[in-house]
């Protein structure tokens, strides 16, 4: 279970809202005490083409580790977070 994320950038979306990302630093089962700088550049790149896809609700994308190892492509599991810290949607972003 997500527990907290480290946001690492503010995307605007095409509306002008403001969605902090980032990635999930700590769940009840691990703790990630950093990410690679070249991980976080490609993860914002790749969270870009998938701004327009959020709830409306939304304030915050968080980057978390796959859950699915038998999926090839690359791509991230993501947590989109509202203003209360509550994770209202799980996708995958591929590259």
């Amino acid at each position: 279970m997500y527990r907290t994320s480290k946001s690492i950038k503010n995307m605007t979306t095409s509306n002008g809202k403001q969605v902090a990302l980032g990635y999930v630093k700590k769940t009840n089962a691990w703790e990630r005490p950093f990410l690679p700088k070249i991980t976080q550049d490609m993860f914002v790149d790749v969270a870009e083409k998938y701004k327009d896809t959020l709830k409306p609700e939304t304030v915050e994308v968080a980057m978390k580790e796959s859950d699915s190892p038998n999926d090839a492509a690359q791509h991230w599991s993501t947590l989109e977070i509202d203003k209360d810290e509550n994770v209202i949607a799980v996708k995958h972003y591929y590259k």
